[in-house]
């Protein structure tokens, strides 16, 4: 693909913003169908699993995301980009759409409504902090790849069951 290049924040490579626009594109499109699958696999083996499966694939998608710089072949690079925003992809319907369920069984059927703007206004808070954070330990360390891992470790602290 053509396009103006940029460099990608983590690598020496640099990258189409076409390219960039398609990806982005492809993860609005793909999350559809895996939400499906995943509500049709929380029914099997139950939504908690399946939740946890999804957020466990975000964290191979963050230890994918640090390899890329070390792959030397422009193609085999842009392959693997391509299969980490399909892993990230299938992740967002599935977790969005079980999240939503999983949290209804949790909460008193007479309180939803208010529950349920807890919910809203946490994710608008995550939306602000998640990024807040990530360029503010970039900042601190001088390293965007370490701000990754430091939210990726703090997501893994959060995970039920842990």
């Amino acid at each position: 693909m053509t396009g103006t290049p940029w460099r990608l924040p983590c690598g020496h490579r640099t990258a189409s913003v076409t390219l960039l626009i398609a990806v982005l594109l492809f993860i609005q499109i793909v999350p559809f169908p895996f939400a499906l699958l995943y509500g049709r696999l929380a029914t099997r083996y139950s939504t908690k699993r399946m939740l946890l499966i999804g957020i466990g694939i975000y964290g191979l998608v963050t230890f994918c995301a640090f390899g890329l710089p070390a792959i030397a072949d422009p193609r085999l690079q842009q392959a693997a980009f391509w299969g980490i925003a399909f892993l990230v992809a299938s992740s967002i319907g599935g977790i969005q759409a079980l999240s939503r369920s999983y949290f209804g069984k949790l909460i008193p059927p007479e309180k939803s409504a208010e529950f349920f703007e807890f919910y809203n206004i946490f994710g608008k808070f995550a939306a602000i902090i998640g990024p807040f954070l990530m360029g503010l330990i970039s900042h601190l360390s001088g390293d965007s790849r370490s701000a990754a891992r430091q939210i990726c470790a703090s997501q893994t602290e959060g995970t039920p069951g842990h």
